[in-house]
């Protein structure tokens, strides 16, 4: 069981990762069950050689030649699964589309899928906490690889520590805690700044693309509210769709539970308590997510018969339960449109008549802010299915609310929006929120969408 890691290996063996957090399997649980358990530090990270590019650069090519040497072990029958969170399950994906020899199952957990789209940009919106925060992260690891003063260290390491603040001063190029007139220091900040669309610049990083070239079956676990959830259970729906092989696209297995990643770390988040842990065993039995892992990784490993897992398992919130079902996205899920209505109103029948146009103010110098939602964020700022009732009263919203829904119904998919709209400014982020309102009066978010449009005085169509 390999896993290649940026966050350096030692935190692996000397804290406890949790059920979800670092490789998704601990290295005491792995090797209780008879595995030889590989991390290795990617490339000009930790105790690992060479020189840190930029996010993913190198982690296709180096992460299949690990596959390769963990296949060839004295120690190894030659058969590798490579797994991980975060980024460590995005160069799990990313060594997967090398298909490398040995390979036979991965494992991603919270991994984006597409550089640009949706890992540092949500509809064409830059991340930019996530940009920033893992920049000045990455700038305090060269600077410690390259023997810095205790001096230089400690002012980096507190500049992560206000990552929130250090990314909130303009002109965002010319940051001075990354030291712009210094292009060898953090190259990687200025180039995603640069790097405005998807191209190939980005493609070469990571690409959604790449399901078409993987052999083997995934086991892809995420939540309605981790920062990639998206591009998180897209992996599933493209290996589903084109894997390149039968046991890819047919054997390959999708979780989704309640959870944000600071969820994953323990505790509540949004108000609501969907504690990871809890919610993993009330399905999955004590040993919650790793055991899932292994019996996982035992079937295509070890070549052990494992009891046949159902091929989606979905955590309904609000029901609080978990449903089994054999694809995502659902066929059997029906489209419902929902229209806005002049002065705040939202109904499933089409308005009849011409609605006039609902209006307001945005000062870029006193932003709306986000509260909850599928972000990386500051530890200060809530994350999660917050409750609303904060920002509502903000002038800078519009607010459109429906009647009591009487049908016990579930909703499941990726939202789509398609209205009009019309600025005055260059550059426009509409955020679209929806929200559940319960019949106690909490206002809980659900996961959000974000379009970045360019326009001047002109009208526009988003959707």
């Amino acid at each position: 069981m390999l896993c290649r890691t940026p966050y350096s290996k030692d935190m692996t063996f000397t804290l406890d990762p949790g059920p979800a957090i670092s490789a998704a399997v601990t290295p005491a649980d792995a090797v209780l069950n008879g595995y030889v358990y590989v991390v290795q530090d990617c490339r000009g990270s930790g105790a690992s050689d060479g020189h840190y590019q930029r996010m993913y650069a190198e982690e296709r090519l180096d992460g299949a030649d690990a596959v390769e040497w963990a296949s060839r072990l004295e120690c190894s029958n030659g058969r590798v699964a490579i797994f991980g969170t975060s980024y460590v399950g995005a160069s799990a994906y990313q060594a997967a589309t090398e298909a490398p020899e040995g390979l036979c199952a991965i494992g991603i957990n919270a991994g984006p899928n597409d550089f640009y789209d949706d890992h540092l940009h949500y509809g064409g919106a830059l991340k930019l906490y996530l940009a920033g925060i893992w920049s000045l992260s990455r700038v305090l690891e060269i600077a410690r690889r390259s023997g810095a003063g205790k001096e230089e260290i400690e002012e980096l390491a507190g500049n992560v520590a206000r990552a929130g603040e250090v990314i909130c001063q303009m002109p965002l190029s010319r940051l001075p805690e990354l030291r712009p007139n210094q292009p060898d220091f953090a190259p990687f900040y200025f180039d995603i700044l640069r790097h405005t669309t998807r191209d190939e610049w980005s493609r070469a990083a990571m690409d959604k693309d790449g399901h078409r070239n993987i052999e083997v079956p995934a086991l892809v676990v995420s939540g309605w509210y981790y920062a990639v959830a998206r591009g998180s259970i897209e992996h599933f729906v493209n290996l589903r769709r084109s894997g390149a092989t039968e046991q890819a696209r047919e054997q390959s297995r999708l979780i989704v539970g309640p959870w944000t990643v600071r969820q994953a770390m323990g505790g509540p988040a949004g108000g609501l308590d969907y504690d990871q842990t809890t919610a993993a065993s009330s399905r999955f039995g004590r040993e919650g997510m790793s055991a899932v892992h292994l019996r996982f990784f035992d079937r295509f490993l070890k070549g052990m018969p494992t009891a046949e897992e159902p091929r989606v398992q979905l955590f309904v919130m609000g029901k609080n339960e978990w449903r089994s079902e054999d694809e995502f996205p659902l066929s059997r899920a029906r489209d419902v449109a929902w229209y806005l209505t002049s002065g705040g109103g939202l109904t499933s029948s089409e308005p009849s008549g011409e609605q006039p146009p609902d209006s307001f103010a945005y000062d870029p110098g006193d932003p709306f802010p986000s509260h909850g939602g599928a972000w990386v964020a500051p530890p200060e700022a809530e994350v999660g299915p917050a409750d609303q009732e904060l920002v509502l009263s903000r002038s800078d919203l519009l607010v459109y609310t429906s009647g009591l829904i009487e049908t016990d119904d579930s909703t499941f998919g990726i939202p789509g929006d398609c209205g009009a709209c019309e600025s005055d400014a260059c550059v426009q982020v509409s955020r679209l929120r929806s929200r559940q309102e319960t019949r106690s009066g909490s206002r809980r978010l659900l996961p959000r969408g974000v379009l970045l449009r360019s326009m001047s005085g002109e009208h526009g169509l988003f959707c």
